[in-house]
């Protein structure tokens, strides 16, 4: 099943939701929820997460962290991530942030480019909404970093 979080207004108030196969919008969760944590353990427990670690790298650049979606929410290296990934390319990567009111966004992560000597797998992901940003995210077995860009459109 490939199931694509969506942003969804009804009555003002926002959400994430998905499609169904009935046509009709779904909470991404059972009890309603509409965290990256829900969706993940209710649908994926095998999921991971990048999230902001609050260091930066060269260039001023955001280091991330990834962490499994399951109820440890165990660190992982980018070295780990980068083998789970080769292994896997299917493997459901999830990165959230905060949009312009109170809601979260939600983007699933897919590779896009793994390196040939298996050093370094690109992901990519697109937001949705006001405004399209696209989401590049490039996890590093070498430096073991996950670096992540938001380029708005």
């Amino acid at each position: 099943m490939n199931i694509r979080p969506q942003e969804v207004t009804v009555d003002g108030e926002r959400s994430v939701q998905y499609k169904g196969s009935d046509g009709k919008f779904h909470g991404i969760a059972p009890d309603g929820g509409n965290t990256a944590q829900s969706y993940a353990v209710v649908n994926n427990p095998n999921a991971y997460e990048l999230v902001f670690s609050g260091q930066y790298v060269g260039g001023g650049q955001k280091k991330f962290n990834a962490y499994t979606c399951d109820e440890a929410k165990t660190e992982i290296s980018a070295s780990e991530l980068v083998d789970i990934i080769v292994a896997d390319p299917n493997t459901t990567i999830i990165f959230r942030t905060k949009g312009s009111g109170s809601y979260e966004r939600i983007v699933l992560l897919r590779p896009n480019q793994i390196h040939a000597d298996l050093s370094e797998v690109r992901l990519e992901g697109t937001l949705a909404g006001n405004k399209t940003d696209v989401i590049d995210a490039y996890v590093n077995k070498t430096s073991n970093e996950i670096r992540l860009f938001i380029n708005n459109a």
